[in-house]
């Protein structure tokens, strides 16, 4: 399944594709692209979306009668139904308006989730199965507007941090400009340089270790 904002046509797949092989005939590396919707499907918002909703409905429905604004007598039952409708339209709201998750949990459990999934992710693709484990992982998650690069033990040993925050700031900018795949083809060409740069130069007995092709959740 591909992500709802994230969809290319054949020929800018095609393009990608075309990245990917000349970082892998130059370079010792194995780049992976991985688009996904969203990282978890957090389930704690929708229960903090319906003790939202519960709460705020049971203080209006409470000032409500204090000031005398009702127009009938509200019965305890109908106070509970109310309140249970609330709770099931609170719990729909973020299946419903996903992007209400961004504001219901902190960034911090989100980064989290996202770390995560790349990890999941990266495990689940074999990028670590590469011979000299130079594979990485280029995960792109729509739901919390993050990028991750992941990258294997024999390139990070090299390869500062700082280096993959630069290589996911060009797809970030390429979203915002709403040109994804000029700014993951760009990503690649980074990440080619930065493998060249730190002396990760494709060997003649190399073989292609991993699918040249985008990855959907």
């Amino acid at each position: 399944m591909s992500s709802k904002k994230f969809r290319f046509s054949e020929s800018q797949k095609k393009q990608i594709k075309e990245a990917i092989i000349d970082l892998e005939s130059h370079s010792s590396g194995e780049i992976v692209p991985y688009f996904a919707e969203r990282s978890d499907d957090y389930e704690e918002a929708r229960w903090k979306s319906a003790i939202i909703f519960s709460l705020f409905g049971a203080i209006l429905l409470g000032l409500s009668s204090y000031f005398w604004l009702l127009p009938f007598v509200v019965t305890p039952l109908e106070d509970a139904i109310y309140i249970a409708i609330l709770m099931i339209a609170g719990f729909v709201f973020p299946i419903l308006f996903p992007a209400s998750i961004r504001f219901l949990l902190n960034d911090n459990k989100l980064h989290r989730r996202v770390m995560e999934s790349a990890t999941e992710v990266f495990l689940e693709e074999e990028i670590f199965k590469t011979r000299d484990r130079t594979g990485v992982l280029i995960y792109i998650s729509e739901l919390e507007h993050e990028v991750v690069v992941l990258a294997d033990s024999g390139i990070n040993a090299k390869v500062a941090q700082h280096e993959w925050e630069a290589v996911a700031n060009l797809i970030i900018a390429g979203v915002k400009n709403k040109k994804v795949e000029e700014g993951l083809i760009k990503a690649i060409h980074k990440c080619k340089d930065l493998l060249l740069e730190n002396g990760f130069h494709a060997k003649d007995n190399d073989s292609n270790e991993l699918s040249d092709n985008v990855r959907f959740d």
